[in-house]
């Protein structure tokens, strides 16, 4: 497989709760407990490679608590939010990167 040296990858982690699980936990602990591995993956990786950028989309939505989500379910991001965060991503990531 060829690999393109120029290319930047960009990593991120969903800020939407898991559902269920199977492993027996309470669905909070389990859910933390994933993107908390996750996030630290995450940062690993990005960490390692000089080509490999975090994206904070799962910080920018539970930092803003209950707000950042419709209703009560906490699990549907809110579609202001969603576009906020695509925003920051295309103004930090693409802006003067698209061929005119």
């Amino acid at each position: 497989m060829a690999m393109n040296p120029d290319a930047h990858v960009v990593v991120t982690v969903s800020p939407v709760p898991l559902e269920r699980t199977f492993s027996g936990k309470d669905i909070v602990i389990a859910s933390v407990e994933g993107k908390s591995i996750l996030r630290a993956a995450a940062a690993e990786f990005s960490d390692a490679y000089t080509n490999v950028t975090y994206f904070p989309a799962y910080e920018l939505v539970t930092m803003m608590g209950e707000e950042a989500y419709q209703g009560c379910d906490l699990r549907h991001v809110n579609d202001h939010v969603v576009q906020m965060i695509m925003k920051a991503f295309m103004e930090t990531h693409v802006a003067g990167h698209i061929a005119e």
